[in-house]
């Protein structure tokens, strides 16, 4: 993936999700045709030399295999970048979802065709299984 390192920063207050061993941001990245707002996957600090190790490997992995996915309906990989004062928290970028979790979207809108988000769910976890990788952290 791409080093995006000083040119992506947080911008949000408080945490937009969250998984077993991350944490997401809302943040934003600077180039020069304009800003985008992005989420800023920051994984959570290794306590040991033990989880530090098995962190590095994750954090390869993930950047490695997302960078290769490209379907409608997987959020684009854009790249990885240092967040924060320190150079500690890593964090993996990709265009933030303007909408919010897919509860967030229905609250807001009952009405909306569900049968359809759950097709598109499905599609691109088809697309992922397919491709022998396993999503393991979808949440609504």
């Amino acid at each position: 993936g791409y080093d995006l390192t000083g040119s992506v920063e947080r911008t949000g207050k408080w945490e937009i999700g969250s998984g077993a061993s991350t944490v997401v941001w809302e943040g934003a990245y600077r180039r020069t045709q304009g800003d985008t707002l992005v989420a800023i996957k920051i994984f959570r600090e290794p306590r040991n030399e033990e989880e530090r190790s098995a962190f590095a490997r994750r954090l390869i992995r993930e950047s490695d295999v997302w960078c290769q996915l490209s379907h409608n309906h997987i959020q684009p990989y854009l790249g990885w970048a240092f967040i924060g004062p320190t150079t500690t928290s890593i964090g993996l970028i990709s265009p933030l979802c303007h909408e919010g979790t897919v509860d967030a979207y229905l609250s807001r809108n009952p009405h909306s065709d569900r049968q359809r988000l759950v097709r598109h769910v499905a599609r691109g976890l088809d697309y992922l299984h397919r491709k022998n990788i396993i999503h393991g952290d979808l949440k609504t």
